[in-house]
């Protein structure tokens, strides 16, 4: 969290409060006032902010124009020459700030140096968030790599890490290494800053997928008691809820995650099995529309992905909107490959009566490194599966 006076900035969520006004900056908008943020009232050219936030992509200055635009809407500007958000001419912004805020701040952000690292940091945490086997792995050393100066930075690195080596245990073939590494990087994390949201979710996250249910769960207690809004945490507890059994809990928990980050889809998807879990199968459909919208407004913007197309699959079997043949033609199609975002795909199938297309998929799945076992347990889709000899199978190469 950041702020200075009437605004505050929750740097997770990009939620800006300023009042009884929130808006949500765009994450590159969000980005630029980090960085202005922590130059600590320096001028920042234009060609830092656009190198930092715009790296290794040729972009003219317009892009920078309208971040700062955005900004100072979100802001709620005075009249000119009493802006927070000042033009340097012929140089680049600053951010004015009160001398209590500046005194305030943490020694981590007081160099350039520093900026770097955090802009690094931000790089990790983007790189992550795309998902995929390479960009997981490369975000466990990204993370590893930033030279943190201060303890804050430290921590939030460690619990980036941790997260990223629990998803790549669970989804990509980790392995036992991974395993180990995730908790002792959580536990850092919040022997170096024990008061640190991120840290203590990465460590609920880390003792959930150790199986310690009862230690995760005050892990996570005491992350909601530092910040309630933070996605990280509402996500990660949402996951550990499922796996316990706890189904309406977990919904509650991802549908604020998906409250959260507006363009979040997957935690809708999530939280429409958790409430299939529970028994409420009006809410869970519910959740597969809201998901729905959210893909669709993203696909009208942005080239379709395979992960994207699978989810807007799983979707429209939940919800019987097309031709069940053809939906499972599609579908088996795209399970070929055995990548672990097929995994909801192959519970919505398995969910409409096509067992063998998802025991199929779901043994690609785990050929290829899928190893979350508590989950297929847990999950309300296979439930007409756990007889079958097939999923016995994977049972048993899974625990």
């Amino acid at each position: 969290m950041i702020g200075d006076g009437d605004w505050a900035l929750e740097t997770d969520s990009r939620l800006l409060t300023r009042g009884d006004h929130v808006s949500r900056l765009t994450p590159k908008a969000a980005h630029v006032l980090r960085l202005l943020w922590g130059a600590e009232g320096r001028a920042l050219s234009r060609e830092a902010l656009l190198e930092h936030v715009w790296p290794d992509v040729v972009v003219g200055e317009e892009v920078l124009t309208q971040s700062v635009a955005e900004i100072r809407r979100a802001l709620g500007e005075p009249a000119r020459g009493a802006e927070r958000l000042q033009t340097v001419h012929k140089h680049g912004y600053l951010l004015r700030r009160s001398r209590s805020a500046s005194d305030a701040r943490p020694t981590e952000l007081r160099s350039s140096g520093a900026i770097d690292a955090y802009a690094a940091y931000c790089d990790a945490c983007e790189r992550f968030n795309d998902g995929g086997a390479e960009n997981v792995q490369n975000s466990v050393a990204m993370f590893a790599e930033i030279e943190a100066s201060g303890d804050e930075l430290k921590a939030m690195c460690l619990a980036g890490e941790a997260r990223s080596l629990g998803f790549l245990y669970l989804y990509y073939g980790g392995g036992d290494a991974a395993l180990q590494t995730m908790r002792a990087r959580a536990e850092a994390a919040v022997a170096l800053k024990p008061r640190q949201p991120l840290a203590q979710s990465a460590l609920g996250f880390a003792l959930s997928v150790h199986g310690c249910e009862d230690e995760a769960f005050a892990a996570f207690e005491t992350a909601l008691e530092l910040d309630p809004a933070l996605w990280e945490t509402n996500y990660l507890l949402g996951r550990a809820c499922f796996v316990a059994g706890r189904g309406r809990t977990a919904a509650l928990m991802l549908e604020r995650a998906a409250a959260v980050r507006p363009e979040d889809h997957h935690s809708l998807l999530f939280a429409a099995k958790s409430r299939k879990s529970a028994g409420d199968d009006e809410r869970s459909r519910l959740n597969l529309s809201r998901a729905l919208m959210r893909i669709e407004a993203q696909a009208a913007h942005l080239p379709q992905g395979p992960r994207l197309a699978a989810d807007r699959l799983v979707c429209a079997i939940g919800l019987g909107a097309g031709e069940p043949k053809e939906l499972e033609s599609a579908a088996d199609d795209m399970l070929r490959g055995g990548e672990p975002y097929g995994y909801y795909l192959a519970g919505a199938l398995a969910a409409v009566g096509a067992g063998e297309i998802a025991l199929r998929a779901l043994d690609a799945m785990v050929e290829n490194g899928w190893s979350h076992g508590a989950w297929m347990r847990r999950d309300p889709n296979l439930k007409d599966l756990r007889e079958t000899s097939g999923y016995k199978r994977l049972e048993s190469a899974l625990f």
